[in-house]
């Protein structure tokens, strides 16, 4: 009998059997829809294109109504800037703060990108947290921003704010604008996260996306026709029930799509795009 062969001692050469080799899959060629931007060389136009004026005009006056007002930006960057100042003051000299460790603050969302929408003063920071995120900790880092914040807010002569924790982390609200502070934690703790101790696992992946989606829009999606398309995907999907399935990452990758994918990679019009 000779040994290491394989089982049953025949020398079958693996688990294929026989010295078969390994089965292949045959390659599946993905090709993409038939868009008529991306074929207009092999399509000449027969006649002039159609007058898109009302359009674009339509979109624009949507989009300027959908825009934020300057006192409506304006409170919320002067109560962002409040609360990045409190958490970064916590980030490098917590004193006598125990309930956590902060390790780095990162603003993300609508605000950072600058597609915030009138009506929503509402920005959102996330909260890298060196220690593991439990619900202690996050009631513990709510009241110490509240306790800070008030302090800094009375010392400025403005009007208290309030802080309410809640599943993703706690939220700031002062009197025309508020701040969603968004718990996460180092990628090497999520692994020791329990369920009935931490945050829930999903929300708090998907605050470290928010940190990479935040990244990509600002070294892809920078173009002033990305966010205008944003604006009008996300109001569309807040009027039409069909279209909520949509996230607000969908919209932007989205929009990115309908105005940078074509033949030169420059940016379309707002009606080319929007059709």
């Amino acid at each position: 009998m000779v040994r290491g062969t394989g089982r049953g001692g025949r020398g079958m050469a693996g688990r294929g059997g026989m010295g078969r080799p390994p089965f292949n899959r045959p390659r599946v060629m993905l090709r993409p829809p038939f868009d008529m931007v991306l074929a207009e060389p092999a399509f000449p136009r027969c006649k002039p294109a159609p007058d898109d004026s009302a359009l674009t005009q339509a979109l624009l006056k949507r989009h300027a109504e959908l825009c934020p007002s300057p006192a409506e930006q304006a409170a919320v960057l002067s109560l962002v800037t409040k609360v990045q100042t409190v958490l970064d003051n916590l980030v490098v000299a917590p004193g006598d703060f125990a309930a956590c460790q902060l390790e780095e603050v990162r603003q993300v969302g609508s605000y950072k990108k600058g597609t915030m929408m009138a009506g929503k003063n509402e920005a959102d920071i996330v909260v890298i947290l060196k220690t593991l995120p439990t619900k202690e900790a996050v009631e513990g880092l709510s009241n110490k921003v509240n306790e800070e914040l008030n302090k800094l807010m009375s010392s400025e002569g403005l009007g208290a704010v309030t802080t309410a924790p809640h599943a993703r982390g706690c939220t700031v609200r002062g009197a025309a604008a508020s701040v969603r502070l968004l718990l996460t934690t180092l990628h090497q703790n999520l692994r020791k996260l329990e369920p009935e101790v931490h945050l829930d696992y999903k929300l708090i992946s998907g605050h470290l996306a928010a940190i990479r989606h935040s990244r990509w829009f600002e070294e892809n999606a920078h173009h002033s026709s990305i966010k205008v398309l944003i604006r009008l995907l996300r109001d569309m999907c807040a009027r039409h029930s069909g279209l909520a399935a949509l996230t607000p990452w969908m919209c932007d990758l989205l929009a990115h799509h309908c105005i940078m994918s074509n033949p030169q990679r420059q940016a379309l019009p707002i009606n080319l795009a929007f059709r």
